[in-house]
């Protein structure tokens, strides 16, 4: 439960902060040259490589801790199971 209202308040916060400094992001935006994506007709990857190496890493890590949280509850249960034979 303390979880979660502190994830709302945190997103709110957030949302707070977004909204406020939104005319300065604007100011900044336009100030700021975006990157030459294409020149002399041939396509700059860096970003597609940046863009799938965050992706890549973001799934992976999810997996990772996803296998890992399955391993402990397996591990937890077969204890729990060991336990409750023994009782037997």
């Amino acid at each position: 439960m303390a979880k979660k209202c502190l994830l709302c308040t945190l997103t709110t916060v957030m949302f707070i902060i977004v909204m406020v400094a939104d005319p300065y992001l604007h100011v900044i935006s336009a100030s700021v040259k975006m990157p030459v994506i294409y020149t002399a007709g041939h396509p700059d990857l860096s970003i597609l490589f940046w863009a799938v190496g965050i992706i890549g890493g973001c799934i992976a890590l999810t997996l990772s801790y996803v296998s890992w949280r399955k391993y402990k509850g397996e591990k937890e249960r077969n204890k729990q199971e060991n336990k409750d034979k023994s009782i037997d």
